[in-house]
């Protein structure tokens, strides 16, 4: 199985709703919450977070650049610009003005496999 590599930074952000390992994250104005359909992401997260769990946790790892393992939602190709999906998962499939996060490094030839994505966020691109 492929894994980060080199070097990448991280941050600890304190999360407002239930966020899962390998999906991407976005910021909102109340803190850190798992990325919808098209979404711009800070990164992706290297943990798993529930606020409403007991006991809660909210102490929330971001990885914000480099290469990151990332779930795919679909079938994704190799060398395709990702974005996230409605449930914070890679996707190629983009609309208009979706964000595109990052570069697919390995395929998924289905949803749920994990994947290296080289982060590049890129605002609203055409489709």
């Amino acid at each position: 199985m492929a894994t980060n590599a080199g070097r990448f930074n991280n941050i600890s952000v304190e999360a407002v709703s239930a966020v899962n390992q390998f999906e991407f994250v976005k910021m909102t104005s109340t803190g850190a919450a798992q990325a919808g359909n098209g979404e711009l992401a800070i990164g992706v997260a290297l943990t798993t977070v529930d606020p409403s769990a007991t006991p809660a946790t909210t102490n929330l790892s971001v990885q914000i650049d480099g290469i990151a393992m990332v779930k795919a939602g679909e079938a994704v190709a190799k060398g395709a610009m990702v974005g996230a999906d409605a449930s914070g998962f890679a996707t190629d499939a983009f609309e208009t003005n979706d964000y595109q996060l990052g570069v697919a490094l390995d395929e998924a030839s289905d949803a749920n496999e994990i994947i290296r994505v080289l982060l590049k966020p890129v605002a609203n691109q055409a489709a």
